[in-house]
């Protein structure tokens, strides 16, 4: 039953009726597709391509759900992985490398960083980030039954590098000397080891650095003639030993030992400016990705990756210099899998059941060019609606906060207008209560009444000197007013000149945040291209596992040719650049 239902054959495909529907796309992407409606399927035990699903209501915006219907032909509730699993029991029953097959746990739970901000895209889209994932991850290593171009897997390595991929640099690394895994910087002594190395190397160091390496080198108490098992493991041997270097962060290695995130980015930075090929590694053990992620920058991570990918690229381009003469005898090490050679397609076009086979592979990759260039449009076409809005929006909100600090700056104004006013009316009332009282005061110091007779009362000389403080006091009236309204100026401007500056920096947070937005988006709409794209490399691995199952099923030695694609990738690729140029220029 199992042979059954993995193995029927599809040979007829009607046309493709698509239609994508996005709403709401500053903060929901809803995508639509409806399935291909397909006849009934012909079915033959050699096939390894799944049967038609019945027509049942599914929910198109899932993007893996879309897949799984529409180019896998699925039944209703089966997914992909669900087909890995049968197809790798298949071949693990005949001896086919099973393990091989098996999926990468760790892969297939990466997380994506998709789409344009909708967290309902980010559940179900799950191994569209990923490299390998769902899609991908059914045989990353089943090199017997491969035939893929070395130049685009270089290609689409250094594309989508990750420390996933310097993670499996390190599994695939050996000291041995083989040419197609990753040569590891061998463990260096215990006066040169990577804690020695990343602590007293003072070639491009000032002297005083030296001297304070120099000085950490002795807090170590390093025994030259020991082993590496005589450095500290309890501490970071870097950091003094004090009540504020133990609330430093502390890393442990592989090896043991126990490095602060100072130390240990100078261990990896020492490790990099090695030869082509090393790796960051301490007492020869290599030091992890997740480590080296956790404690470089960015652009040091972006350097580290660069430099494995050439390394990567240069062995897979370089002869291994095992195959020099050389005047020692040579053994060489027995392949236990060797690489079966590929059939001649008239020698393959003659095999039982292989047209069927082939047509069923060549009708999947109708359907995936069907589905690849509908999903392609879909995203461009929400990439264009989401970013048009979201333009849309940000110079809304940039022009409502440009219009806020106007009104606010006229407000500010008007009220420092309004209280230099007041300050004049108040200085206006001083001096007219001063005048009137200076009038009545000189008419009493005087001894008569407004009439001209003597009042009778007697004006001492307290009465007098009174007399005189109100005149000065008249007299340096006119300066203290005028002293009071540059004061009041002054710090009116100084206001007005914080308040604008704060508006300036509100603006510009605006823009950064803006710009973030916009780069969050355009990354969305990569990871989600680059996701439909992976899913061609889903269908090539799974074909090629299909292929060695066909071919050992008729028990016959070799490898089937590969389907051929055309030249539907240059076409899909540039019209991918030209609505990124159009929409880079509209970002701009």
């Amino acid at each position: 039953m199992l042979q059954v239902v993995l193995l029927p054959t599809t040979l007829d495909a009607a046309a493709a009726d698509t239609a994508t529907t996005f709403d709401d796309v500053s903060e929901r992407l809803r995508s639509t597709l409806r399935g291909l409606k397909k006849s009934a399927p012909l079915r033959t035990p050699t096939s390894m391509l799944p049967s038609t699903a019945e027509e049942h209501p599914l929910p198109f915006g899932d993007f893996e759900t879309s897949f799984a219907r529409d180019v896998l032909e699925l039944e209703y509730g089966d997914t992909e992985d669900a087909l890995d699993e049968r197809l790798r029991l298949i071949a693990q029953e005949l001896g086919l490398h099973a393990e091989a097959l098996r999926l990468s746990k760790e892969d297939a739970k990466a997380a994506s960083t998709n789409t344009f901000g909708s967290s309902d895209v980010l559940r179900r889209s799950g191994s569209i980030g990923s490299r390998a994932s769902r899609s991908t991850g059914l045989t990353s290593n089943f090199s017997d039954f491969c035939n893929r171009d070395p130049a685009s897997l270089r290609s689409r390595k250094k594309d989508s590098l990750s420390f996933r991929d310097y993670d499996s640099f390190l599994s695939r690394g050996s000291l041995s000397e083989r040419r197609d895994s990753l040569s590891f910087t061998p463990p260096l002594t215990p006066s040169r080891s990577s804690l020695s190395l990343a602590l007293s190397s003072p070639s491009e160091a000032s002297p005083k650095k030296h001297f304070r390496k120099l000085r950490g080198l002795s807090m170590l108490k390093l025994n030259r003639n020991g082993s590496d098992s005589s450095l500290p493991l309890d501490g970071c041997p870097h950091c003094p030993q004090n009540a504020f270097s133990q609330r430093r962060a502390i890393h442990r290695l592989p090896c043991g030992h126990r490095l602060c995130t100072q130390s240990l980015r100078n261990t990896i930075n020492a490790g990099t400016q090695g030869p082509l090929g090393s790796v960051p590694s301490c007492c020869g053990t290599p030091i992890p990705g997740r480590l080296v992620e956790q404690v470089m920058t960015h652009d040091e991570q972006t350097a580290l990756l660069d430099k494995l990918s050439q390394w990567d690229e240069a062995t897979s381009t370089t002869p291994s210099t095992r195959s020099r003469p050389s005047n020692t005898p040579h053994h060489p090490l027995p392949t236990p899998h060797p690489h079966p050679t590929t059939l001649p397609l008239s020698t393959a076009t003659h095999l039982p059941g292989f047209p069927a086979h082939r047509a069923a592979q060549t009708l999947q990759r109708a359907r995936y060019q069907t589905w690849s260039t509908t999903q392609t449009h879909h995203l461009h076409t929400a990439h264009s609606t989401a970013l048009t809005a979201l333009q849309h929006r940000h110079a809304t909100a940039l022009s409502d906060l440009q219009t806020a600090h106007a009104t606010a700056l006229a407000d500010a104004e008007d009220a420092q207008v309004q209280a230099e006013a007041d300050l004049l009316a108040a200085h206006a009332r001083e001096a007219r209560d001063l005048a009137t009282a200076l009038r009545h005061m000189e008419a009493y110091c005087a001894g008569t009444l407004g009439c001209g007779a003597p009042h009778g009362r007697t004006v001492t000389e307290q009465d007098l000197r009174e007399l005189g403080k109100a005149h000065a006091a008249r007299a340096g009236l006119p300066g203290r007013h005028e002293g009071a309204v540059r004061v009041l100026r002054g710090e009116q401007g100084r206001r007005l000149k914080g308040r604008v500056k704060r508006q300036e920096r509100e603006v510009g947070n605006l823009v950064r945040a803006h710009g973030g937005e916009v780069e969050g988006l355009e990354r969305g709409f990569g990871v989600l291209v680059r996701g439909v794209e992976g899913k061609r490399e889903g269908l090539v691995r799974r074909w090629e596992v299909q292929d060695a199952v066909f071919l050992r099923r008729l028990e016959v030695d070799g490898r089937l040719p590969g389907v051929e694609w055309g030249d539907d990738d240059d076409d899909d690729d540039g019209a991918v650049d030209g609505v990124r140029g159009r929409t880079d220029s509209r970002v701009g």
